[in-house]
């Protein structure tokens, strides 16, 4: 208690004070429950948009350890599977992070749903994966199933609207629970906001790699532009080739057919005139000279036009080959083009994916801002209860130092009466024995003759005296019983004894909480209930002790054992 500062200890005395009058709504976590269904998914949050961690069977027991809009908080067992980053955990399953948050599965965008501290051991169930381990569920790790598939075995009580409106938790039961929910959500609010810039950032570097592909596909469909153009020229370059030789195929042929004929009808002159044969001669040597100038110009001509045809078979061979190479060019480009589209659609699938998962994580990191917010307007009603409880603690104390100022009042008040009254028999007595002493002077003065009546006087006086010594003996030892039965009023009667400590059910006897409990074979035999102020019986539920106290029984106590308050306990001797 003395570890205590005064504010906790104000608060502390006011809910002892008050918890005859302010009922408290205790939820009774956690208690045991039973799966109704053929099978219950659990979640990693209390909501079916979360990720399905397992499965419980119908007929298991499960530890519930509390309830949120319809779902319950259950315990797993050690048959459930999580992930956890590898930095985290060492490969013999040490936890080296604080904290290291459990995941639903092997990314930072599953929900986490449980966290371990640092130094706490894992039990790896696989291989290491993109930098993260499958461990089995830690012992007390906790998740969500839904509340219509699962009977509690004990459920809680109903309760009046009214009782349950003046049965707030204590704050600093709620405060520390608050606090953790707040790391947790932050915690939480902290992963969330790393996996969306790492999601950012991957988006980022996706349009980028998407902006190099088209860029890559742009030149690529220049360069298939180009090499069609030249492959278009090309044509259209042999084809004009072809046409010119084979012009200067029919030129040729045109022209050794009319020479022929000139020569046939010059041998034919020759034949039919003979008279004229030096002429004809003459004109057939020069028809010949002109023939052979013009067989060997035909020559010249066909062996140009071969030159030139070889050559435009050269240049279409040439033509042919840079059409082929322009063709696998173009394939390869198709097949680029078609590879590019097809990665630029799965950019874009992944794209809209990660817009998606974006979008979904900021619409968590809303709900989370909404809920931090709903959190922190839950402590700040804390803060001004706790504020309320503590100028109520103030008051209540104040009240308690007026009751113990009148309370020293009355006892001085007491003690003066109890003064006053014996100095009055004192008084009195001192009274009665100058009376008696000078009835005595005046008998032994009146007559010396009269020795009977001198010597009654004398007796009379003595017995006088006896009695009044008697009467001042007799009121001492009244006084001191009244002053003795004063002090013990002042005092509870004490208490001490061994037994079981059990616990009760909350507001079932008045300010008991506990009970100390004989035990009779099987049975339990109840001796006294217990309260107690500053010593936690919860502690020592369902253990053998032995325990002093006083009895603070109020006057309204209707039950026949005692109500002691525990002022030590410790374990029953054996």
């Amino acid at each position: 208690m003395k570890y205590l500062s005064r504010d906790v200890f104000a608060l502390v005395l006011v809910l002892v004070l008050l918890v005859g009058v302010v009922s408290v709504l205790a939820e009774g976590w956690p208690q045991a429950g039973v799966v109704t269904a053929t099978q219950v998914n659990v979640r990693a949050r209390p909501s079916t948009h979360y990720e399905r961690i397992g499965q419980f069977r119908k007929d298991d027991i499960l530890t519930v350890v509390n309830m949120k809009d319809g779902w319950y908080e259950v315990e797993l067992n050690d048959n459930f599977v999580c992930w956890v980053t590898a930095d985290s955990v060492a490969a013999n399953g040490d936890v080296v992070t604080e904290p290291c948050l459990l995941y639903a599965g092997p990314s930072l965008v599953f929900t986490s749903f449980s966290k371990v501290g640092k130094g706490s051991k894992l039990t790896i169930v696989g291989a290491e994966a993109d930098n993260w381990r499958q461990v089995r569920v830690p012992e007390k790790a906790t998740a969500w199933v839904s509340a219509d598939y699962i009977a509690l075995q004990d459920p809680p009580a109903p309760v009046k609207a009214e009782v349950v409106k003046s049965a707030a938790p204590a704050p600093a039961q709620v405060a520390p629970r608050l606090t953790e929910e707040l790391a947790r959500q932050q915690a939480s609010l902290q992963v969330e906001a790393e996996r969306l810039e790492a999601l950012q950032a991957e988006a980022e570097l996706i349009k980028q790699h998407t902006a190099e592909r088209e860029k890559e596909i742009a030149v690529l469909r220049a360069e298939e532009e180009r090499m069609q153009a030249m492959k278009t020229d090309a044509a259209k370059q042999l084809e004009a080739a072809l046409m010119a030789r084979e012009k200067a195929d029919t030129s040729a042929r045109l022209e050794q057919i009319r020479l022929e004929d000139l020569k046939k009808e010059a041998e034919k002159k020759a034949q039919t005139v003979s008279a004229e044969r030096a002429n004809w001669e003459a004109e057939a040597k020069r028809h010949a000279d002109a023939l052979a100038k013009a067989k060997a110009e035909a020559d010249r001509l066909a062996a140009v036009a071969k030159a030139e045809a070889d050559r435009l078979a050269k240049e279409q061979a040439d033509a042919a080959a840079q059409a082929e190479a322009l063709r696998a060019k173009v394939v390869a480009a198709e097949s680029a083009i078609k590879d590019g589209s097809t990665r630029h659609a799965e950019l874009q699938l992944a794209i809209a994916d990660v817009e998606k998962e974006k979008n979904e994580a900021q619409e968590r990191l809303t709900k989370l801002q909404e809920e931090k917010k709903a959190v922190d307007v839950q402590v700040q009603r804390e803060n001004e209860l706790l504020d309320a409880l503590k100028q109520q603690a103030a008051a209540i104390t104040q009240e308690k130092q007026a009751v113990m100022v009148q309370i020293e009042q009355a006892k001085k008040e007491r003690e003066e009466l109890e003064n006053k009254r014996l100095a009055e028999e004192k008084a009195r007595a001192d009274a009665d024995a100058k009376r008696l002493a000078a009835e005595a002077d005046a008998k032994a003065r009146a007559d010396a003759d009269a020795i009977r009546l001198a010597a009654d006087a004398d007796a009379i006086r003595l017995a006088a005296e006896a009695e009044a010594k008697a009467r001042v003996d007799a009121d001492a030892e009244r006084l001191e019983a009244e002053r003795l039965r004063i002090e013990a009023e002042k005092l509870p009667p004490k208490f001490s004894g061994n037994g079981l400590l059990v616990p009760l059910r909350p507001n079932s006897a008045g300010k008991a909480t506990h009970a100390l409990c004989e035990v009779r074979g099987e049975k339990l035999s109840l001796i006294v209930y217990l309260m107690a102020t500053y010593i936690k019986l919860r502690e020592w539920e369902e253990v053998r002790v032995q325990l002093d106290g006083v009895d603070v029984r109020p006057e309204n106590w209707r039950k026949p054992q005692p109500l002691i308050e525990v002022r030590s306990i410790r374990p029953e001797p054996k």
